[in-house]
Protein backbone atom coordinates (compact mmCIF):
# COMPACT_ATOMS: atom_id res chain seq x y z
CA UNK A 1 0.00 0.00 0.00
CA UNK A 2 1.23 3.20 -1.00
CA UNK A 3 1.66 6.00 2.01
CA UNK A 4 0.11 9.45 2.14
CA UNK A 5 3.69 10.85 1.56
CA UNK A 6 4.58 8.45 -1.52
CA UNK A 7 1.62 9.27 -3.01
CA UNK A 8 2.57 12.95 -2.33
CA UNK A 9 5.83 13.29 -3.93
CA UNK A 10 4.60 10.84 -6.72
CA UNK A 11 1.24 14.07 -7.41
CA UNK A 12 1.82 17.02 -9.17
CA UNK A 13 -1.70 17.82 -7.45
CA UNK A 14 -2.66 17.05 -4.31
CA UNK A 15 -5.84 18.66 -2.77
CA UNK A 16 -9.01 17.77 -0.61
CA UNK A 17 -12.37 18.69 -1.91
CA UNK A 18 -16.03 17.48 -1.69
CA UNK A 19 -17.65 15.41 -4.85
CA UNK A 20 -19.96 17.34 -6.70
CA UNK A 21 -20.45 15.98 -9.86
CA UNK A 22 -19.62 12.12 -12.05
CA UNK A 23 -19.67 12.05 -15.54
CA UNK A 24 -19.59 9.09 -18.60
CA UNK A 25 -18.66 10.11 -21.74
CA UNK A 26 -21.97 10.35 -23.70
CA UNK A 27 -23.48 9.29 -20.40
CA UNK A 28 -23.55 5.43 -21.35
CA UNK A 29 -21.24 3.52 -19.99
CA UNK A 30 -19.96 0.51 -22.48
CA UNK A 31 -16.84 -0.48 -20.70
CA UNK A 32 -14.78 0.03 -17.32
CA UNK A 33 -12.18 1.86 -18.93
CA UNK A 34 -14.54 4.08 -20.30
CA UNK A 35 -13.25 7.84 -19.27
CA UNK A 36 -15.22 9.13 -16.63
CA UNK A 37 -14.92 12.80 -14.79
CA UNK A 38 -15.12 13.62 -11.44
CA UNK A 39 -15.78 17.22 -10.58
CA UNK A 40 -14.67 18.51 -7.12
CA UNK A 41 -15.39 21.47 -5.18
CA UNK A 42 -11.51 21.92 -3.46
CA UNK A 43 -11.22 23.28 -0.51
CA UNK A 44 -7.26 23.04 0.54
CA UNK A 45 -4.90 22.74 -1.66
CA UNK A 46 -1.36 21.17 -0.71
CA UNK A 47 0.39 21.07 -4.26
CA UNK A 48 0.36 22.27 -7.83
CA UNK A 49 -2.47 24.69 -9.40
CA UNK A 50 -5.97 23.37 -8.50
CA UNK A 51 -8.98 25.15 -9.45
CA UNK A 52 -11.70 25.62 -6.77
CA UNK A 53 -13.96 23.74 -9.53
CA UNK A 54 -11.94 20.86 -10.45
CA UNK A 55 -12.30 18.21 -12.69
CA UNK A 56 -10.59 14.63 -12.64
CA UNK A 57 -10.33 12.46 -15.78
CA UNK A 58 -10.31 8.52 -14.63
CA UNK A 59 -11.64 5.46 -16.03
CA UNK A 60 -15.39 5.35 -15.52
CA UNK A 61 -15.28 1.94 -13.50
CA UNK A 62 -12.86 0.66 -10.34
CA UNK A 63 -12.11 -2.07 -12.36
CA UNK A 64 -10.17 -0.80 -14.61
CA UNK A 65 -8.38 1.35 -12.08
CA UNK A 66 -11.16 4.63 -11.94
CA UNK A 67 -11.35 6.40 -9.03
CA UNK A 68 -14.41 4.65 -6.74
CA UNK A 69 -15.82 7.88 -4.92
CA UNK A 70 -18.62 8.71 -2.88
CA UNK A 71 -20.07 11.40 -2.85
CA UNK A 72 -20.85 12.14 0.46
CA UNK A 73 -17.29 13.83 2.74
CA UNK A 74 -13.95 15.06 2.52
CA UNK A 75 -11.92 13.37 -0.43
CA UNK A 76 -8.15 13.52 -0.29
CA UNK A 77 -7.12 13.90 -4.17
CA UNK A 78 -3.83 12.89 -5.39
CA UNK A 79 -4.08 13.93 -9.39
CA UNK A 80 -1.27 14.41 -12.11
CA UNK A 81 -1.27 16.60 -15.23
CA UNK A 82 -0.62 13.24 -17.83
CA UNK A 83 -2.31 9.89 -17.19
CA UNK A 84 0.02 6.79 -16.93
CA UNK A 85 -2.44 5.36 -19.02
CA UNK A 86 -5.90 6.69 -20.96
CA UNK A 87 -8.15 8.39 -20.55
CA UNK A 88 -5.90 11.58 -20.76
CA UNK A 89 -6.84 15.14 -19.58
CA UNK A 90 -8.25 17.79 -21.40
CA UNK A 91 -7.33 21.87 -20.55
CA UNK A 92 -7.53 22.61 -16.65
CA UNK A 93 -8.40 18.99 -15.96
CA UNK A 94 -6.34 16.71 -14.25
CA UNK A 95 -6.00 12.49 -13.96
CA UNK A 96 -6.61 10.16 -11.61
CA UNK A 97 -6.55 6.32 -11.04
CA UNK A 98 -7.68 3.88 -8.02
CA UNK A 99 -3.68 3.13 -7.14
CA UNK A 100 -2.39 6.62 -6.74
CA UNK A 101 -3.55 6.61 -2.77
CA UNK A 102 -6.80 9.15 -3.74
CA UNK A 103 -8.73 8.46 -0.29
CA UNK A 104 -11.99 9.71 1.83
CA UNK A 105 -10.58 11.70 5.08
CA UNK A 106 -13.58 10.08 6.66
CA UNK A 107 -13.48 12.76 9.31
CA UNK A 108 -9.88 12.22 9.39
CA UNK A 109 -6.89 14.79 8.77
CA UNK A 110 -4.60 15.85 6.36
CA UNK A 111 -1.29 14.23 7.47
CA UNK A 112 0.94 17.20 9.21
CA UNK A 113 4.06 16.28 6.86
CA UNK A 114 1.86 17.77 3.85
CA UNK A 115 2.64 21.65 3.29
CA UNK A 116 0.31 24.37 4.83
CA UNK A 117 -2.92 24.60 3.04
CA UNK A 118 -3.13 27.23 0.14
CA UNK A 119 -6.69 27.93 -1.50
CA UNK A 120 -7.53 27.13 -5.12
CA UNK A 121 -7.38 28.88 -8.23
CA UNK A 122 -10.62 30.55 -9.30
CA UNK A 123 -11.62 29.00 -12.17
CA UNK A 124 -14.25 28.98 -15.19
CA UNK A 125 -17.12 26.07 -14.97
CA UNK A 126 -16.26 23.61 -17.50
CA UNK A 127 -18.03 20.87 -18.42
CA UNK A 128 -16.52 17.14 -19.76
CA UNK A 129 -18.78 18.16 -22.32
CA UNK A 130 -15.99 21.18 -23.37
CA UNK A 131 -13.33 18.53 -23.59
CA UNK A 132 -14.67 16.00 -25.89
CA UNK A 133 -12.58 14.85 -28.89
CA UNK A 134 -13.47 17.19 -32.43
Amino acid sequence: MTSDEEAFGRADAVFVGSLTDRTVDDGLLRASDDPGVLRFDVSAVYKGAVQVDQEIVTAAESASCGLAVLRTGDVLVFANEDASSSPQPGENQLSGDLCNGTRSLDGGAVPATFAEAAQPEPSPLVTAADHEPA
